[in-house]
């Protein structure tokens, strides 16, 4: 593992960065709360907002807490060697209302990641699902990861050296403070997971809210009356009232490096202890690694799903960091899975499927579908063949 340097294509300051770390948060946030915390006043944040959502597509957006709502988090990992079939599951998986992200990946294998939105109560549907397109030979497998909750990791600046504009990833410094973490004390990340969340009271206002505030946390309420058909003041109450208690979390979509020199990634690890859990996820915080974790599994081997962004060249650097932390007792097992940015799509919560008592759920139609395109491209491939023999026959 080496420290290496990459020239940031874009100016920061110490105010913008104290910004951006700031947006990640444990529920709503409004410029006013974020011109308190920064000591600064309210016009100067939004137009810092305004700059760096103009210059680098910069959002803030709100993570539903899902259970609130009777929906539950799955996270879903598809090997598919097939071209053919990778293309086809995610054209579907993409038009699906309750996939809310699906990409394909390379790295240890190839394959499709998806996070499906289940109704509580309906998960052997998803996983009904997934076996047919097994037996049909379509997957070649599936990994479903149930999420028990999700969290921030503040992508931040502390490898930033605002002097000279540059990323510095100091590999070998991580590696020392999650071994000196992991020593120095006793770090508990799951001392808040002991009861889970309860579902509360929501109607189609709430939810539409919702909706949007997974786009923009700073989305003007009182524009959204016309189209849900009721008046500012209607709405307004709802967000004052209602929406506050559906949110998990907020955080900035931002990238250190753009997506011409990096890749996204989603990392599937496991650890041998709930020590060495916190002392990798303290590590990470304020570095240009990542910005999630959702855990999956709160036994003795406490698993998690991270979530971020690193420049091509620094994948070799961080297997090579889990690896040596594998060494060391932290790391148990871990997949590591690259993104490929360019498939890559999501939605937010499928608020009109929700009838005002429960959630309209029926993933056989996708099936049908999946399986009514593998068929057609099959016919067509055969009449390919059948052509390409047809023309070398002799004459």
């Amino acid at each position: 593992m080496n420290v290496t340097i990459y020239k940031s294509s874009f100016h920061y300051t110490k105010q913008m960065s104290n910004f951006i770390e700031s947006c990640f948060q444990g529920g709503l946030i409004s410029i006013k709360d974020l011109a308190f915390l920064l000591n600064v006043s309210q016009s100067y944040v939004y137009h810092m907002f305004k700059k760096l959502r103009d210059d680098m597509y910069f959002a803030v957006k709100a993570v539903p807490d899902y259970e609130r709502i009777k929906l539950q988090l799955f996270g879903c990992f598809l090997p598919i060697e097939s071209m053919l079939h990778r293309d086809i599951v995610l054209k579907s998986l993409s038009q699906n209302d309750y996939v809310i992200y699906v990409a394909s990946y390379y790295g240890m294998s190839k394959g499709i990641h998806c996070v499906f939105l289940i109704p509580c109560g309906l998960e052997s549907d998803l996983t009904s699902f997934l076996e047919v397109l097994r037996c049909y030979g379509i997957i070649e497998d599936y990994l479903i990861r149930p999420v028990i909750t999700t969290r921030n990791i503040v992508m931040g600046f502390e490898w930033y050296d605002f002097s000279k504009d540059v990323w510095c990833f100091k590999w070998p410094s991580l590696l020392n403070d999650v071994i000196s973490n992991i020593d120095s004390e006793h770090l508990d990340m799951l001392h808040d997971l002991k009861t889970s969340a309860s579902s509360t009271t929501f109607d189609f206002y709430d939810l539409l809210i919702l909706h949007h505030l997974e786009y923009d946390v700073f989305t003007n309420i009182g524009a959204l009356a016309s189209k849900a058909r009721t008046t500012p003041q209607n709405l307004s109450y709802h967000y004052r009232n209602h929406v506050h208690k559906l949110v998990k979390l907020i955080r900035p979509y931002w990238l250190p490096l753009p997506l011409e020199h990096a890749a996204p990634f989603t990392l599937d690890i496991t650890f041998e202890s709930h020590k060495a859990l916190g002392a990798f996820i303290k590590s990470l915080h304020r570095k240009p690694i990542a910005y999630s974790y959702s855990l999956y599994d709160l036994s003795s081997h406490p698993s998690t799903i991270i979530s971020g962004s690193l420049p091509y060249e620094e994948f070799f650097n961080f297997t090579s960091l889990l690896d040596s932390l594998r060494d060391y007792g932290v790391v148990r097992d871990y997949a590591l899975y690259i993104i490929n940015a360019k498939t890559s799509s999501g939605k937010a919560l499928p608020y009109h499927c929700y009838d005002g008592f429960s959630w309209r759920f029926n993933l056989e139609p996708c099936v049908n579908e999946i399986l009514k395109s593998v068929k057609q491209a099959q016919k067509g491939r055969a009449r390919l063949a059948r052509a390409a023999d047809k023309s070398i026959e002799p004459m």
